[in-house]
């Protein structure tokens, strides 16, 4: 056989050669899908666990993620719970919790908020206000109200009720304006940005529930 043949037959059986198909086996499978099985779940926990408040202060009393619909004035300012019943534990011997009490306030301090009143004389603000934490400049209405603040400042009960920890509208979920507002079954504030957001939150509240229980709000019309 000359060398041309040859040559022409090797490209044959190279033309019809097929490399062996590696085959999978079921264990490799199993421990596939096991990952990605496991990966979902913690991606979905973390989810929920950031939506359902896992980085809110605690309540002083249950020990769960506070209700920011749900609070007691004090001396202090607001307080918050995660349930009435759990107001009700307090009131009935506030001492017991002083420690729990101090843990809320300490972690609130550093969580963003945005000023809806005015410190000086308490009138809702009616302009925009940018989030801020404990400790930063307060805003005034007007130059008065700055004034009265300075010579008379108010208790440390009515500074800190005139803070929400709500930032976003509900409905479109751009800042909050302070002027715009409706008070809701158990006497909180939602707010909103616009007037036409909070007149489609009120025809239709339920809508918007979730998106306000992602801010640590969660109540159900």
């Amino acid at each position: 056989m000359s060398s041309r043949q040859r040559r022409l037959r090797e490209r044959e059986r190279m033309a019809s050669f097929e490399p062996a198909k590696k085959s999978v086996s079921p264990s490799k499978i199993s421990l596939l899908v096991l990952v990605i099985v496991v990966g979902g779940a913690f991606f979905t926990w973390t989810q929920v666990s950031d939506r359902h408040g896992e980085s809110l202060p605690k309540c002083p009393v249950g020990a769960a993620p506070v209700n920011f619909a749900i609070s007691q004035a004090t001396d202090q300012g607001p307080l918050y719970f995660c349930c009435s019943h759990c107001i009700q534990k307090y009131a009935s011997h506030p001492e017991t919790y002083s420690v729990q009490s101090a843990q809320q306030r300490e972690a609130l301090a550093d969580r963003p908020r945005i000023q809806i009143r005015c410190q000086g004389c308490g009138a809702k603000l009616a302009t925009k206000v940018l989030p801020a934490r404990s400790g930063e400049t307060p805003v005034f209405c007007t130059s008065a109200c700055r004034g009265r603040h300075r010579s008379n400042p108010p208790e440390l009960s009515s500074v800190a009720a005139r803070y929400t920890y709500q930032i976003k509208c509900p409905v479109s979920g751009n800042l909050i304006d302070p002027g715009h507002s409706a008070t809701m079954r158990g006497g909180f504030e939602v707010f909103f940005c616009s007037s036409a957001c909070q007149s489609r939150f009120l025809d239709a509240p339920t809508t918007y529930a979730k998106n306000l229980a992602a801010q640590g709000i969660r109540w159900q019309p």
